[in-house]
């Protein structure tokens, strides 16, 4: 009778076969069975050349006897072996003929070795290649298959309250763009990633793929379930095709909306470069050899539907020419950055003018990777007039009016921007990892008194007790001098043990609690902290938090 073990060794070479696993299977003879027989050797021949062949050695008596005694022996135990297993085969020879099989006759031995029963331990080749052995390969085949849909995302989530037992208020530098984040950020933010693969190379020396792309972000305020404040945004649509020129395989076009080789520090969140929005382009056209480095090339365009801004010349729009040369060997990675914008203003409808302007920046990043088990980033920008911003966001020449300056002052084309940035992440231990990064910015947009300069430092080290369990901290200074605002200084410590996902700086999801304390000069009193502390120079927060990517 076929028993479920019977049945799934027979089929298991088609299911594995299917999945391309070439694995050869055996079927394992029963522990008593007599082993079979090898086949007798012909006669040995004359070789091509006509060498005769040596001849056998003869045995010696004493051998011969040896050998007939080993023979008895083994027979007699052969003989045991089939007495012993004949009840199982008469039992099973009415089942046997029912399936159209002939039984072997009783105290026969049969050239091939019987099934072993259903609890017999295992076996032969795969008894090397346990239940989760056997997982493991079919999960890495699976992997190599093409994924014709893929889901990635980032979030973080949680909640915090003030020294005061109200709702938690983030710490921020006011002139400051961004914050020192651990045990700091008082939203639910999160990213979801759909990607559909169109057609996707199979081997990694196919270069041929297409497909599309949706990032749709939600970010609330940790109020409450159901909150009427959360805002859900599409942040890429966007479609890319490699592999469609033969002579460069890697080179890949695209076009719609999509975060475009974007660069930032961690630990503040800060993106410093981020050329994201609406266009097209190409990248990763390699220049000649693999040092020679890839060029990177796009269009983006940003406008608006305020009816205030209406033009002679239609909706106001900001164009954006980007050219990139990357991962340029240089003493580690360079990439080195080029861009030009021009603002098309008009004469408004309701009367008066939207000037346009242009401008352009520049850029220069190097990257040292595997630098003390991480990377070392320094970064050197500039940028004018409508790229004083270094990013592709509609603003008007007004918008980059800072409070305080005279707005009839205004020459956008006469903003510019520098900004240096120094970041690392480095894990010279298993038991220890750190980030850190410093930053200065010098602003002039343009106007009378619209000068305004940001220093910023900060690092977070972590200490990994074991995989899992970890104490993180993080403290961070940053400080504005503002010709327009109050220039002062704000500094933020937090402790965080954090349950997390692997022994790197990077491992998530990371599971924690935390506790902050900020403190601040006198020009920021009121200002800083939020209402629970607007008229104190420190505050507190504390919470729980996750934070995750995929």
């Amino acid at each position: 009778m076929k028993t479920p073990l019977t049945i799934l060794r027979s089929i298991r070479p088609a299911i594995l076969g299917s999945l391309g696993i070439v694995w050869t299977l055996s079927s394992p003879g029963r522990a008593d069975a007599a082993p079979e027989q090898e086949a007798p050797k012909a006669a040995p021949e004359s070789s091509s050349s006509g060498t005769e062949q040596s001849p056998a050695p003869q045995k010696t008596k004493q051998q011969k006897a040896k050998t007939a005694k080993q023979t008895a022996d083994d027979e007699k135990s052969a003989a045991a072996s089939d007495e012993s297993a004949a009840a199982s085969d008469e039992s099973a020879a009415a089942s046997d003929e029912s399936d159209g099989k002939a039984t072997p006759a009783k105290g026969k031995k049969t050239a091939q070795a019987e099934e072993p029963p259903a609890d017999a331990p295992a076996q032969g080749p795969e008894a090397a290649l346990p239940e989760e052995g056997v997982r493991k390969m079919i999960r890495e085949e699976m992997g190599k298959a093409p994924k014709p849909f893929e889901y990635h995302g980032y979030m973080r989530s949680g909640f915090g309250v003030n020294g005061k037992g109200g709702d938690q208020d983030a710490f921020q530098a006011p002139g400051a763009p961004q914050k020192f984040r651990l045990g700091n950020e008082t939203e639910t933010y999160g990213e979801m990633i759909f990607v559909n693969n169109w057609l996707k190379p199979e081997t990694e020396s196919e270069k041929l793929f297409f497909k599309t792309e949706i990032l749709l972000t939600f970010v609330t305020a940790n109020n409450q379930n159901f909150d009427a404040n959360d805002v859900f945004t599409i942040r890429e649509a966007f479609a890319q095709a490699g592999g469609v020129v033969a002579s460069m395989p890697d080179l890949k076009f695209w076009a719609g909306q999509r975060y475009y080789h974007r660069h930032d520090t961690h630990i503040d969140d800060f993106f410093y470069l981020s050329m994201s929005g609406y266009g097209g382009g190409f990248e990763d056209m390699k220049l000649g050899s693999d040092a020679a480095g890839k060029l990177a090339g796009g269009y983006f365009g940003a406008s608006t539907n305020d009816a205030a801004l209406l033009t002679d010349n239609g909706r106001p729009v900001k164009h954006v020419l980007d050219l990139r040369l990357e991962d340029v060997a240089l003493a580690g990675l360079a990439t080195f950055w080029v861009a030009g914008s021009h603002f098309q203003g008009g004469d408004l409808a309701g009367g008066g003018e939207l000037p346009s302007t242009n401008g352009f920046a520049v850029g220069a990043l190097h990257t040292i990777p595997d630098f003390m088990g991480g990377f070392n980033k320094f970064v050197l920008q500039f940028g004018t007039g409508p790229l004083t911003d270094y990013d592709v966001f509609f603003r008007t020449p007004a918008d980059e009016v800072p409070a305080g300056s005279s707005p009839a002052s205004v020459n956008l084309e006469d903003a510019w921007r520098f900004r240096a940035i120094e970041a690392l992440v480095v894990q010279p231990t298993p038991m220890i990892s750190f980030m850190g990064t410093a930053l200065v910015q010098m602003t002039d947009y343009g106007a009378d008194n619209s000068k305004e300069n940001w220093y910023s430092v900060g690092g977070r080290p972590i200490l990994h007790f074991t995989d899992y369990m970890t104490l993180a901290f993080e403290a961070g200074v940053d400080y504005v001098d503002s010709d327009f605002g109050p220039s002062d200084y704000l500094t933020k410590l937090t402790i965080a043990p954090q349950v997390q996902a692997g022994r790197t700086f990077w491992g998530r999801p990371a599971i924690r609690a935390y506790f902050t304390y900020a403190f601040w000069g006198d020009e920021y009193e009121g200002i800083a902290g939020g209402p629970a502390y607007a008229g104190d120079k420190a505050g507190i927060g504390a919470g729980l938090q996750a934070e995750s990517w995929w």
